[in-house]
Order: structure tokens, then C-alpha cells, then sequence
């Protein structure tokens, strides 16, 4: 810690207590390894950058922008009492998450697990997206692990999954916008548009059949128009962003 001046104590937990984990698969050691250079490399201000890993044989510690604020769906749920954000606000920070993901699959990576909780909205408004533990290196001279470009690694969190990566098709930069179409409708209904988790009673073929059925259903927008979930999940975004 020599080399860094320290500003300001951030605080300790005051209840919780923070298990010292273990890396104890090769498949972490890999994520970890994947997320240590991605951390490094990415170059975008709505991306959140690493500057520097101290690593031993038994630790790795990975120093990180600091940025204050909070998740993503912290704001949506605590908007003005409302639960959700008017369109002009839901428009405002969806451009900047379409900038992230732009910048993010410039460099050729895809997230694989784009939510609002991986969203933090900073004091001035702006948002940094976090987490690239699933991220992954798509395109490297146009190919990765013989793919051309594309994996069928399935990963990620449920309600944002896109359809053709929980049925193990191959996948690429699609997968993110799918996502990115999922946290937009979120901040403008205020919920996801299907459960957050496979209900009990469900298998998770039953649930992403429901969430592909569904893709048809209508919502209405302030200005009166009807949309429906295949068009504001589709990579264009139609009229949500325009």
C-alpha cells in the first residue's frame, strides 16, 4: 500500500459478517483469471476499471475505481415513491447503458450477466457498470476456443438470460441486448417483465418457455403506444431509447 495515498476511510460493516472465501474449482480459478484481465483492459467511463492485482500464492486482491452511489434498482425502486422511473429518465440512463455495452463488446468481450444490480448509478447521475466474473473474451481475431466469434457457455442470472443461451445455441454480443431490453422495461414498469427466479413449482424449461411465450405480451407507454416484449427486448431497442 506504499504506493497509494490514503484519502478516506469508506466505512465497516456494522452487522454482517463477510466470509473469507476460497477458490476451489478450476472453472473459478478461471473466471478469476478472466476477470482480472478484463478489469485491467476495458476502457470506457461507464465501465468500471481495475488499476492494479496484488496477488500471492493464497490471495488476490484486485484495487478498483471507486464510484458512490448505488445499484441500479436501489433507484428504480426508491424513485419519487413510485417504484418505477417516467420514460425521460428511464431514456437517460438506458442511452448510457447502450454506450457501455457498445464500448464493452468493442473491446471484445460479451458480460453474459447484464442486470440492474450490476448497474451503479453514481452521485452525478452516470452509470458504471460492475462484475465481469462471467464476462467473457469473444472475439480475438475473429475467433475464441473455435467458435468464430460465439460460445454456448451457460451462466448468468435467470431473468435477464436470453433464450439461445439457456438452450445451449450459440451466442455472442445478442445475449447482452437481449439483457440490456430486460433492465429497460424494469425501470419503466418498475419489475422485470417475469419473475427474478424459477418459481418452485416450475422447471426452468417451463419457465423460459413462459418467458419466450410472453415475449408477445403488450404494455402501453406514456404516450399511449402499445409495445410488446419481443420488440423492446429486440437489439434495436425500437421506440424505448429513441
Amino acid at each position: 500500500m506504499d504506493d497509494f495515498e490514503q484519502l478516506q476511510f469508506l466505512g465497516r460493516g456494522g452487522y454482517a459478517r463477510i466470509p473469507r472465501a476460497k477458490i476451489v474449482t478450476e472453472q473459478q480459478k478461471l473466471r478469476l483469471d478472466a476477470e482480472k484481465s478484463i478489469l485491467l483492459k476495458i476502457k470506457s467511463p461507464f465501465l468500471c476499471r481495475g488499476f492494479q492485482v496484488f496477488e500471492t500464492t493464497a490471495e488476490v486482491s484486485i484495487l478498483q475505481e471507486y464510484i458512490e452511489g448505488r445499484a441500479l434498482y436501489e433507484c428504480i425502486w426508491k424513485y419519487r415513491d413510485t417504484g418505477r422511473f417516467p420514460e425521460h429518465v428511464a431514456k437517460f440512463f438506458a442511452v448510457q447503458l447502450v454506450l457501455a455495452l457498445r464500448d464493452l463488446h468493442a473491446q471484445g468481450y460479451v458480460h453474459r450477466d447484464f442486470k440492474s444490480g450490476n448497474v451503479l448509478v453514481g452521485k452525478s447521475g452516470f452509470v458504471k457498470v460492475i462484475d465481469f466474473g462471467l464476462s467473457r473474451k469473444v472475439v480475438a481475431d475473429g475467433k475464441v476456443d473455435d467458435y468464430s466469434g460465439r460460445t454456448q457457455s451457460v451462466c448468468g442470472t435467470h431473468y435477464v438470460m436470453a433464450p439461445e443461451m439457456f438452450f445451449k445455441e450459440s451466442y455472442a454480443f445478442g445475449v447482452d441486448w437481449w439483457s440490456l431490453g430486460v433492465v429497460i422495461y424494469e425501470m419503466v414498469v418498475g419489475r422485470p417483465p417475469w419473475e427474478y427466479q424459477c418459481p418452485a413449482d416450475s422447471t426452468m424449461e417451463q419457465y423460459f418457455t413462459r418467458i419466450t411465450c410472453s415475449a408477445e405480451s403488450p404494455f402501453q407507454t406514456s404516450d399511449g403506444q402499445v409495445e410488446t416484449l419481443a420488440r423492446s427486448l429486440s437489439p434495436d431497442l425500437h421506440s424505448l431509447i429513441r
